[in-house]
């Protein structure tokens, strides 16, 4: 084998790339090597366009900035290494505040592709650290990611490194340099930014089993986002804690004042799911005696067919009050659309049996049966006896006066003043209970605690409750940073409903944002919600003008209805859509991007159950939900909402817990690029709008108007990322001279 030294040493300045892509670095008989900035898409066939310029890259504060470097063996390496040695300064003293990593650009075979313009092939996407010794084959590009991190305490100027790889056999030396500007750019984004990481998509990924290896690899994805000036809620585990005293019953049901049994309630338990069950249980233990039978009766009535079968559950605790599953004792009933009286004798329970629950069900216990029952009168008596009842609360009637609700901020706090106080988090949703919910598949009328949306019960117990939740914001000074959302993209069709829904958190929460996503911007956005978060293909730039000055704020997002030409997530469209994203928010108005998730790796109904699809083999994200039955194939795109990868390692095999660094994608390294380039915006705009001198600020407005040979429209625009990169070396020289 062959001995392989690369040395990388960083010169000053800066340069722009032309209409083609690539500088020539090295070539003999065993590598050829070159180079290019990192928004350009190095595909496995693609050659250098330029003869040789040596690397240079440029950053502010708190910025971070790559390169790619291609190696394209003429022979077969086992064992290329890589070692980024110290960074000096043009004095040779080695600096500390500037870290820097190597990741591997890994192609993912794209099969298949969700619109017309997409073509499959092996796209550079995957970016996984590297580590220890790689194979590299002759015949093809390798390409590598290198990024730095300029801290914030860097002083301006130009600064030197180098970087080892090395084999058996070989060895090459070229030099490089990175310039870093007088400026810093925030740690936390002016652009607001909110992308989600699902839990559950992680789990059975890395094969998570406690609540401490999923809340470290929840965290370790939270602040990877953060590492690139995106944020995502912090409260995930610190959620506000409610609890709610006056109610006997828990878990689910509403109490119901139509077609009751007697008195003013009775429960009505709705279960149509086929997946799930819904289920009621007595919130207090029961106590009871093993040497005594006992008589269980309750009133019962079907709403949608006679002769329906549903279930009723009474649990067994011992003395510590740990459930006895194995001593359940179970009664499956059958019902009529008329009420009726049933009964359950309980009995011969083993002595292990100190406590009971009891458990109603409107269904067969079996997941897969559905129904609508009502519930009344739940009675438990001694057989031979004392004929009092045993259950609290079986009438089901409560008193609204007793009723309180209880919120519990400690843990919310802390995490508060970590993240908004402390490090300046600009937005976060607040989570709240009870409200009514939807998308454009349909909406669901909110239940709060058994009280439904449109009671007098649900109105005032919700007003106290959001209003509290209100009134703390305020308190902590968080009011300004939070907003509050019940509807995801619901049709034009359910506006009246939807307008309904959110005078609920109008009335309750006046103060705090109230955001929802929709298709388009309306002129009566106002009365639904203050942040319009539009799907980016149905941003209207001219209506979001018009509203600008009106209170509204916008943000967009990407999603699988959003397909080229529009920018996309997609792996097989421009790579440079992502960064794009913020140029043209940018300069259309909008402040805010949102990302549904970043972690969505396998479909529910695509996936055969109990197993989970291999993204690494296969990077499509199928349809989930929604109503489709299990086993369809529907396609969303290439990576929608897959900006990590998850471990490289076949998930439907056995394999210990996996506690690793999230894996990003090319696709997320360059909405975080963008939203850099969207900082280096704000600072000339402040700087700018701050000048006395007309004339000094005149000179450079023009940097901020990006005109037809960026883009022209949501569906016309530059894919060359040279002229971006131009662009932003203009104005990070503009701020520079209006700093001086």
């Amino acid at each position: 084998m062959r001995h392989l030294i690369l040395i990388l040493s960083f010169l000053s300045g800066s340069h722009v790339i032309g209409a083609d892509y690539g500088y020539k670095l090295y070539s003999d008989e065993v590598f050829s090597i070159w180079w290019t900035n990192n928004s350009f898409r190095v595909m496995q066939q693609d050659l250098p366009s330029y003869p040789r310029q040596g690397i240079s890259i440029s950053a502010a504060r708190n910025e971070n900035e790559s390169f790619i470097v291609v190696l394209r063996p003429r022979v077969r390496i086992d064992d290329l290494r890589f070692e980024i040695l110290p960074i000096l300064d043009e004095e040779g003293i080695e600096l500390d505040g500037i870290n820097s990593e190597i990741r591997e650009m890994v192609y993912v075979r794209v099969k298949k592709v969700a619109s017309e313009s997409g073509k499959p092939g092996n796209y550079p996407d995957a970016l996984p650290p590297v580590k220890g010794a790689l194979q590299v084959i002759p015949g093809q590009n390798h390409p590598f990611w290198f990024n730095f991190k300029v801290g914030d305490g860097v002083a301006p100027g130009n600064y030197h490194g180098s970087v080892r790889f090395f084999c058996d056999g070989w060895e090459h030396i070229e030099e490089f340099s990175i310039r870093v500007y007088s400026f810093a750019i925030p740690k936390i984004s002016t652009l607001k930014t909110e992308c989600g990481i699902w839990e559950a998509d992680l789990m059975p990924y890395y094969h998570l089993q406690t609540t401490e290896q999923k809340e470290k690899m929840w965290n370790m994805h939270f602040d990877a986002l953060q590492q690139r000036h995106l944020q995502t809620s912090p409260f995930h585990f610190s959620p506000i804690r409610l609890t709610f005293k006056g109610l006997n019953w828990i878990d689910g049901g509403e109490y119901e004042r139509e077609g009751v049994f007697e008195g003013i309630y009775s429960l009505k338990l709705s279960d149509h799911s086929h997946s799930a069950n819904t289920e009621v249980e007595t919130k207090d233990f029961i106590a009871v005696s093993d040497t005594v039978s006992y008589m269980l009766t309750w009133m019962q009535k079907s709403i949608e067919e006679n002769n329906h079968r549903y279930t009723t559950l009474v649990k067994c605790y011992n003395y510590e009050k740990e459930y006895l599953p194995y001593e359940n004792i179970i009664g499956a009933n059958r019902a009529d659309t008329a009420w009726r009286s049933d009964t359950l004798i309980i009995k011969n329970m083993s002595s292990e049996v100190e406590y009971i629950k009891i458990m109603l069900l409107p269904a067969y216990r079996n997941s897969v049966a559905t129904g609508t029952m009502l519930f009344d009168n739940v009675k438990m008596v001694p057989k031979g006896g004392v004929q009092k009842n045993m259950v609290e609360g079986g009438d089901f009637e409560v008193d609204l006066e007793l009723l309180e609700i209880s919120l519990d901020f400690t843990e919310f706090d802390r995490v508060g003043k970590k993240y908004i106080d402390g490090l300046g988090y600009n937005v976060f949703p607040v989570q709240l209970e009870g409200l009514p919910s939807g998308s454009y598949y349909g909406l669901t009328e909110g239940v709060f605690h058994g009280f439904h949306q449109g009671t007098v019960e649900y109105k005032k117990l919700m007003n106290d409750y959001i209003g509290r939740v209100q009134e703390h914001l305020d308190e902590m000074g968080w009011s300004e940073e939070a907003y509050m959302r019940c509807f995801d993209e619901p049709q034009k069709k359910f506006y009246e409903d939807v307008k309904e829904g959110m005078k609920i958190l109008f009335t309750g929460a006046p103060r705090v944002k109230k955001m929802i996503t929709e298709g388009s911007p309306g002129e009566d956005i106002k009365e639904i919600a203050d942040i319009s978060c539009i799907i980016w293909s149905g941003v209207d730039t001219a209506q979001i003008a018009k509203n600008l000055n009106k209170g509204i704020e916008y943000w967009s997002y990407l999603s699988c209805a959003c397909i080229a030409p529009h920018i996309t997530e997609a792996i097989e469209d421009p790579v440079i859509n992502m960064r794009l994203w913020s140029w043209m928010s940018y300069q259309y108005g909008l402040n805010g991007l949102h990302m549904w998730t970043t972690s969505y790796w396998n479909s529910p109904s695509a996936s055969p159950k109990g197993t989970y699809q291999d993204r690494w083999n296969d990077p499509m994200s199928y349809m989930g939900g929604y109503g489709i039955a299990d086993g369809s194939v529907y396609f969303w795109g290439n990576g929608e909402g897959a900006l990590f990868y998850p471990p490289r390692i076949d998930p439907n095999k056995y394999h210990d817990p996996i506690l690793d660094a999230p894996i990003p994608s090319v696709r997320l390294e360059m909405l975080a690029e963008g939203v850099e380039d969207y900082e280096y915006f704000k600072i000339l705009e402040e700087l700018i709008a701050g000048e006395k001198n007309k004339q000094r600020a005149n000179k450079f407005k023009h940097l901020l108007d990006f005109g037809d040979a960026f883009f022209t429209d949501l569906t016309h625009y530059n894919t060359n990322a040279s002229v971006y990169f131009q662009r932003r070396a203009e104005i990070a020289d503009a701020i520079e001279e209006m700093l001086r």
